[in-house]
This record gives C-alpha cells, structure tokens and sequence, in this order.
C-alpha cells in the first residue's frame, strides 16, 4: 500500500479541489486549519442569514458521552475520540467555530444536560430526547440477533420463546423490547463487550444489539465472532441534536454534512470502526471523489 493516497474533495455545491493524505504511521489525529479558499467556497453556499447567525454564534457547548466506543468515547489521555469526533471536527473546520466541551458518564446524564442548559449541542444522543431538533442521521446501524455459530436461525424478534435473551442498558435494543415486545424476558449488560461474552460463554442465548458494534468489540477483544440468528427493521440512528435555541444551527450543519459523499463517510466509519490502526488524517482535506 502506498504512504500516502490523494483524493478529490466536493465542498458543499461548488467543486473544489483538495487533496487528502492517510498516513498508515502511527499517531493520532492531526487536524490542520482550513485555508481562506475553502472559507470563501464555504460561505457563498450559505446564505446571508445563515452567515449572521455564524457571526453571532462562534462557540457552541457541546456534550459528549465518555464511553460509546467506538462512535464517542474520551481516551485514557482524555481526548476525545470516536466517529463523532471527526464529523465535529470537519463542522467546526469549515465553518470557523468552536466547541466548547463537556464531558458526561452516560445518556442518561447527557440528557439531564441538555435538559438543565448545560450544553447546546449533543452528537450521540439518539432520538427522541425532549424537545430537541435533530440533524439528519450520520450513520444508521441495522440491529440483529446474535447466537452462538451453533445456533438455529429464527424468523424474528416476534418468534423468540424460550431463548435467553440479553440486552444493553440502555440501548435501541432495551428501547426496542420495553416498548414493542413487552412480553419477552431479558437479562440487562452494561456494555456490547460483556453481551458478546454472555452468548460465547453459554449464559445467554441471544444478544440483540446493533451489527457494528458487535462487530467492532469482537475485533477489539479478539472474542469468536457471533452468528447472525435474524435480522430486524430496526436501526440505531446517530444523528447530532441541538436545544431549540440552536434550531437555526441544523441546517447549517447539514449543508456541511450533506455534502460528504458516500466514499468520505465511509472513510470516516472505517477509520473508527472497520480499521484497527492508527493514522494521521488531515480533515482540512478529508475529500473524496463521489
């Protein structure tokens, strides 16, 4: 593999060329500023509008939840880290503001957050939350039924029975069962890793949670991967949500991530999720071709 791969950039509606290098070295994640070009390029494809509520907005609070690997988590050197991270990163580049962080143990305390006017800006806070505007979704990840690579496939969640069931709490999974499927017994896990385990370990027959995750800490943890038993017509949606005041923000954000084609939203996803190395990326020019 090559040191170093150049790809083409489509900023907003207007075309512009830039270049991307992934160094497979490691390091952590360098961001560089955005020149004037790009600026420029970003500001005629906002309106006038738009750009005054910029110029009276340049930092936004922003809450993150600590321990959602691998989409948001802080580091054991206190970084921010995860799939969110770049997309807020990108946002804050080409739009020339700041995030001023704050950091929360779990959903819950972030949700408290919000709700207290601790924060304005939330990007890993599944919907619905109160009375929050919410971005388009960032990723949607399918949620499946996992057994051991020993087990019988069934049709559904509707045809569970006698299974042992485990869930994260909380989760799309825990939302999905307490409010549609009521009648099925569950045992509760505190993370994806520990769900994982209790299906390899024979003490649960099936773990219901979002594939990527599932796939992620399988990798991480070098565990025996699961056997997909059914699929669902679920999804667990990462979408950024912003208070009521910061409603005029969403579409501002979304003209940026919009934007990104498949091809840079994938980079971003295998960076984080598909990827076990580390790398340099400079998301100044994080472009790819459509």
């Amino acid at each position: 593999m090559p040191a170093s791969v150049h790809l083409i950039f489509v900023c907003l509606t207007i075309c512009c060329a830039s270049l991307v290098t992934i160094s497979m070295a490691s390091g952590d994640t360098q961001l560089e500023q955005v020149s004037n070009a790009d600026v420029l390029t970003l500001q005629t494809a906002l309106t006038e509008p738009e750009l005054d509520w910029l110029r009276k907005h340049r930092t936004i609070r922003h809450g993150i939840v600590t321990n959602q690997l691998p989409f948001e988590y802080v580091d054991s050197n206190g970084h921010y880290r995860g799939l969110t991270s770049d997309y807020i990163a990108i946002i804050s580049e080409q739009l020339g503001i700041s995030f001023k962080r704050s950091y929360f143990s779990d959903l819950t305390a972030l949700s408290k957050g919000i709700r207290e006017n601790q924060v304005d800006l939330a990007s890993y806070l599944p919907p619905p939350r109160g009375k929050l505007s919410y971005s388009e979704s960032v990723i949607e990840m399918p949620i499946a039924l996992f057994g051991r690579q020993d087990s019988a496939l069934i049709v559904g969640i509707e045809s569970i029975r006698d299974e042992r069931v485990v869930i994260e709490k909380p989760s799309k999974a825990y939302q999905i069962l307490s409010q549609i499927y009521p009648q099925i017994a569950v045992s509760y896990v505190d993370t994806p890793a520990e769900g994982i385990q209790a299906v390899l370990a024979g003490k649960a027959d099936i773990f219901i949670h979002n594939v990527f995750s599932v796939e992620y800490y399988t990798r991480k943890l070098g565990l025996p991967s699961l056997k997909t038993v059914s699929n669902t017509p679920y999804t667990f949606d990462i979408a950024f949500a912003v208070t009521e005041e910061l409603r005029p923000f969403i579409p501002i954000f979304q003209k940026v991530i919009s934007s990104l084609s498949k091809r840079e939203r994938q980079l971003i996803f295998d960076k984080w999720v598909n990827i076990e190395i580390n790398r340099k990326l400079d998301l100044k020019k994080i472009g790819l071709w459509s």
